[in-house]
């Protein structure tokens, strides 16, 4: 089968979220189909990447767009009735693009990555298509609301409510809406009128990639890890070192506390003003940050979907202490076996602390937390669900025409 992938960024190196996911359903679906990718680059920093993905692709075209376009795009766009996010990820040259390759390569399906790409095959009915939403973002934005002041929480209650009828329009112009969990599910068909074109195929883990370390872990020492320019990640350590890590540093002075992630916002680096605090910006190789710490903490207030970062370190055995909003994705989690659930902050505290005081704690959580990975968020797994997704819709558009 040939499947044209359409992705807002290019999906490589596998270092964040929705790269990690996309990249490995293209390595998955590539071991029995043909594989053609476009995308949007924003440098030319990002032509090596592009060429790295080839090795799993037949081809990987990609268009530039400029931050600045994008920016002036999203201020017409407040004009319109449609979501900022598609003006801020519209480019003409890409939009041509696709369409040549549809025209000319004659694909047997359609696979697009996040509500923003939509756009682009939008109109197209001849040709089955699937869209990968992840999570739901306008709920994502409800959630923006209440952490924020006015003017951004006008903006934001603007964009959900745009983004909430696109999501819509969406389900019912696509074949398929994939999201990452049940939960995600459940909310999508709470507004959506076409629940049965709603699939879920799970986020999956590298079992061999993130595995325990042969080196014992260094005591006391704590780590977050994540994209430090994303909103939720960065509230979430702001209010981690603020109302949080004082308290554990109480019990236990000598406590550090990592945070591992690309392009930290300046108040992300201003937290690192404490010296117990390290921000490392982007690192080649999270896993020796995961892998020596003895807790991965995960305190976010604003979370849709699966949270890679609770995967990966569970993956590794470091237990994870979490919020509500960061467990909710991890369906097949119990609260207690295989993860720690906190929400207040002297609740998180003493869990943290009942993790670094307590070797038998640690030990019940690191290894519960790798034989869940195992049984239940491998990719293999996921790419047969996604197989049998594809094969569905286009036998059912097969019969339609």
């Amino acid at each position: 089968m040939k499947i044209l992938f359409i992705s807002q960024r290019v999906p490589y190196p596998p270092i964040r979220g929705d790269k990690i996911r996309t990249f490995n359903i293209i390595r998955g679906l590539s071991k029995q189909h043909d594989i053609s990718v476009v995308s949007l680059v924003r440098t030319a920093k990002e032509m090596p990447d592009v060429e790295a993905l080839k090795q799993y692709c037949t081809s990987v075209d990609v268009c530039m767009l400029s931050e600045w376009k994008s920016k002036l795009n999203a201020c017409f766009g407040v004009f319109s009735s449609k979501p900022l996010t598609l003006p801020w990820y519209y480019s003409k040259q890409l939009k041509n693009m696709i369409q040549r390759k549809i025209r000319d390569e004659k694909f047997d399906l359609v696979f697009v990555v996040c509500s923003s790409m939509a756009q682009y095959v939008f109109e197209r009915n001849d040709i089955p298509k699937i869209i990968d939403l992840m999570d739901i973002d306008s709920e994502k934005w409800i959630q923006y609301v209440k952490c924020t002041c006015f003017p951004y929480s006008w903006v934001y209650s603007l964009e959900a409510n745009r983004l909430r009828k696109y999501e819509i329009d969406i389900n019912r112009r696509f074949d398929s809406s994939i999201v990452v969990s049940q939960g995600e599910k459940r909310v999508f068909s709470s507004f959506s009128p076409y629940p049965d074109k709603i699939n879920v195929i799970s986020i999956g883990v590298d079992g061999e990639y993130f595995k325990p370390l042969t080196e014992e872990y260094i005591p006391n020492t704590i780590v977050f890890t994540g994209a430090m320019d994303y909103f939720p990640n960065i509230d979430a350590m702001v209010f981690f070192c603020k109302e949080i890590f004082p308290l554990i540093k109480e019990k236990l002075s000598d406590a550090k506390l990592y945070i591992v992630g690309s392009s930290p916002t300046q108040e992300v680096q201003r937290l690192a003003k404490d010296k117990s605090i390290i921000v490392t910006g982007y690192v080649d190789d999270t896993r020796p940050y995961i892998g020596k710490a003895a807790v991965c903490v995960v305190p976010l207030r604003v979370a849709q979907g699966t949270q890679n970062k609770i995967l990966e370190a569970m993956a590794m055995e470091t237990p994870v202490v979490t919020t509500s909003f960061g467990f909710k994705g991890i369906e097949k989690a119990e609260n207690g076996k295989d993860i720690i659930v906190a929400d207040t902050s002297d609740d998180f505290a003493e869990r943290v602390i009942e993790i670094l005081q307590n070797r038998t704690l640690r030990d019940h959580f690191s290894r519960n937390g790798r034989k869940l990975i195992e049984e239940n968020y491998n990719w293999d797994a996921q790419i047969n669900e996604l197989h049998s997704v594809i094969e569905k819709i286009c036998l059912q558009k097969d019969r339609v025409s």
